[in-house]
């Protein structure tokens, strides 16, 4: 009779916790020259039950590496789901490469270029420092640091899969990483690769990818745009590389959709999101999904853009 009781009370103080409200806290991650780069840290105290680990869940916002914050209002019903489901989630900060930056200062041709590189490598750079900055503090938030998964939106999105691809790829910065760390999956709405060598070269163990993108997207390349060796390589790409390796992915094209799905996923497509979390990343599955959602519309959308296009949308 004693051991009924002590477990309905074990019940009850269980759904009280489960029951409680998403908890926040910023902290302090890194410090760069003028920049004091925090994160937010989403979560619940539902481990008080038991003793797993947690997985956890790392956010970069989009707005062009010029704008953009990481407590947007619009962000947070996502975060607190995705904690409420038991995950860490962090929203981090990361330096603006493109902030200041004018089109008309960016002269010759090659300056554009290494402006670009360079305002995505000091942001890859801050994600490793960030997912460096939580694994090392994983015992205390009871992370597993085994499953750290990285999510992004449009310049967020191009971010994480960049750092995915210099974690294979064996890059220099890379190093900043705890030693043998790899993200467990990736999500990206609306991002791409930029490569300075050509084609898309996968060298060691790709983390299972969920891509979700507009097939108009004005602002980030859907398929590839390049120009000799340099160039962006979209969501339709990434893919297709993906496949030549074998390496799991879950593709969603939102055909005739433009630039808001860098946002609208976070809210609508969350079942998508779970599937890929559940299957690829939690299962390991070795799948390979391709899914696309109708153009109903009998207006028809503009989908071939020129580098041109792209300059002007994102500067602009």
């Amino acid at each position: 009779m004693k051991k009924i009781i002590l477990f309905s009370l074990l019940q009850v103080i269980c759904l009280n916790t489960f029951a409680q409200k998403v908890i926040k806290e910023t902290h302090l991650y890194s410090v760069k020259g003028a920049d004091s780069l925090r994160l937010d840290r989403y979560y619940t105290n539902n481990f008080k039950c038991h003793d797993e680990l947690k997985p956890a869940i790392i956010f970069m916002f989009g707005g062009a590496f010029y704008t953009g914050t990481r407590d947007e209002e619009r962000f947070i019903s996502c975060f607190e789901y995705y904690a409420g489901k038991g995950y860490e989630v962090f929203s981090i900060d990361y330096r603006l490469g493109m902030k200041g930056v004018k089109l008309e200062d960016i002269k010759p041709v090659s300056q554009l270029v290494t402006t670009i590189q360079n305002t995505i490598d000091i942001a890859v750079e801050d994600l490793y420092d960030a997912t460096s900055y939580i694994v090392g503090r994983s015992k205390e938030w009871r992370v597993d640091p085994s499953m750290v998964i990285s999510f992004g939106s449009s310049a967020g999105a191009i971010s994480i899969l960049q750092a995915e691809y210099y974690r294979v790829n064996n890059h220099a910065l890379a190093n900043k990483l705890p030693k043998n760390f790899q993200y467990k999956g990736a999500i990206s709405m609306a991002g791409a690769i930029f490569s300075t060598n050509g084609k898309l070269k996968w060298n060691n163990k790709v983390a299972p990818m969920l891509m979700l993108q507009g097939s108009a997207d004005m602002n980030v390349p859907y398929d590839s745009k390049r120009v000799f060796k340099y160039g962006f390589f979209g969501s339709k790409a990434i893919a297709e590389s993906l496949h030549k390796v074998k390496s799991p992915y879950y593709f969603y094209t939102f055909e005739g959709a433009g630039h808001e799905i860098a946002i609208l996923p976070m809210d609508n497509n969350r079942e998508d999101i779970d599937a890929f979390l559940n299957k690829l990343v939690k299962d390991g599955q070795p799948l390979e999904i391709t899914k696309t959602s109708t153009n109903t519309s009998k207006a028809k959308v503009k989908d071939r853009f020129s580098i041109k296009d792209y300059i002007k949308a994102n500067f602009n």
